[in-house]
């Protein structure tokens, strides 16, 4: 496990030129620069994620459009049908209306993952990457911040939620769209299915045929970032360089053994987006609504509880009370998909569990790229919000949760 955590870091493609980015953008996809056009790389654990701003295509020169290109590190580039599977997801819930950035096809219009030749940052020969190009989805990010409004807490709660009851419909309900609750998702979804030709019913199938690829593509990750690894982190306990810190990760990592871990074969699985954090989830201007969720590098067939505690453990980072936070999340998911009494009393372990891998693997790979501060912005706020949730009694947390603010 953590040798493949270190050939992630170490198979990172190398930084490369404005110019070399659009060129590989105009070979693979047929981008093409415009007298407009802007380049940014977004930071990033393991790829390289560069925003291209006003390109257009070849065959529509005319329409300027915003797009993101991604170079994958050479350990998901050795596995293509990984990456496919992440486009397949995306396709998935775009169709059952969650918005998320769509893949877009290569020039030749044969798929939607592309291979370029770059060296690593490790300065290692030049190997071959993977290559998407995914539509670029507008917001602002949440960040962190020292409170948010209840009406935005409890819809990102409702929003992670409506992931997974798109993601149900192969398993329960192929006439089934997600997210009934949702003003203007339905909408969105009926469009989607006009501008196909094939019936209603015909449309859903296929997609669930797709879903159920990609689902089996995902069971076969073995990624140090699903919360089933938290007993691997103790392999990066060097990493941290306090003491006192070490001791809280020890103790996390042991009650995630005692607690967890003898459950975990009989929690609900699913397939989750694995890393809705305050970088991921986008907001309307207004802070009240989510416009989207980006970055399904992590996705993967796992527990189901997971994706709520996840997203519970970074909207924590920076909060005064980090109890009323959690309250509006928990409240939001759990309206319509009840959690299971093993998943209500695994959750707090699972948060702080989360945080521990962050705060762990963060500092691993700060210290393989010193120069990247996107590394640690856990580390800034996560060991604070960490000691003040081990310092909550786990049966006083879930008495919170099911009570409500």
């Amino acid at each position: 496990m953590k040798s493949q955590e270190v050939r992630r870091k170490e198979q990172k493609p190398a930084k490369i030129s404005v110019d070399d980015v659009l060129r590989h953008a105009r070979e693979v996809f047929g981008v093409v620069r415009t007298d407009q056009t802007h380049v940014d790389e977004f930071d990033s654990y393991d790829d390289r994620n560069f925003f291209l701003s006003k390109i257009c295509f070849a065959n529509e020169p005319d329409q300027y459009v915003d797009v993101v290109m991604k170079i994958h590190n050479g350990v998901e580039s050795d596995n293509l049908p990984l990456v496919v599977a992440q486009n397949d997801v995306l396709s998935y819930l775009s169709l059952h209306a969650v918005d998320v950035p769509l893949p877009i096809k290569t020039a030749d219009n044969t798929s939607c993952v592309g291979c370029i030749i770059l060296p690593c940052i490790s300065g290692s020969d030049s190997r071959q990457h993977a290559v998407r190009l995914l539509q670029y989805i507008p917001g602002s990010i949440i960040g962190q911040r020292e409170e948010e409004s209840p009406a935005l807490l409890q819809d990102i709660g409702r929003y992670l939620e409506a992931g997974w009851l798109a993601y149900r419909c192969p398993v329960l309900d192929y006439e089934q769209p997600l997210s009934r609750r949702r003003p203007g998702l339905w909408a969105r979804w009926i469009k989607s299915c006009l501008r196909c030709p094939k019936s209603l019913r015909e449309l859903l199938r296929s997609s669930a045929l797709v879903a159920e690829g990609a689902a089996s593509a995902l069971k076969e990750r073995d990624l140090l970032w699903d919360l089933k690894n938290v007993p691997s982190l103790s392999s990066f306990s060097e990493f941290i360089k306090d003491e006192g810190r070490r001791a809280l990760q020890r103790e996390v990592i042991r009650r995630f053994e005692e607690k967890v871990s003898p459950k975990m074969e009989s929690l609900r699985k699913a397939v989750i987006q694995n890393d809705a954090n305050e970088q991921n989830i986008l907001i309307d201007q207004d802070r009240r609504r989510v416009q989207g969720i980006i970055d399904f590098g992590d996705c993967t067939y796992t527990c189901l509880i997971f994706e709520l505690a996840i997203c519970m453990a970074y909207l924590m980072l920076g909060k005064k009370d980090i109890l009323t936070t959690a309250t509006h999340i928990y409240a939001g998911y759990n309206k319509e998909v009840s959690l299971t009494q093993d998943e209500k009393e695994i959750l707090h372990c699972l948060i702080c569990s989360r945080l521990v891998q962050s705060l762990t693997l963060g500092a691993y790979s700060f210290s393989k790229d010193p120069t990247n501060e996107y590394l640690l912005v856990t580390a800034q706020t996560g060991w604070v919000a960490l000691e003040a949730l081990m310092a909550i009694r786990e049966d006083d947390f879930l008495k919170r949760m099911e009570e409500g603010v």
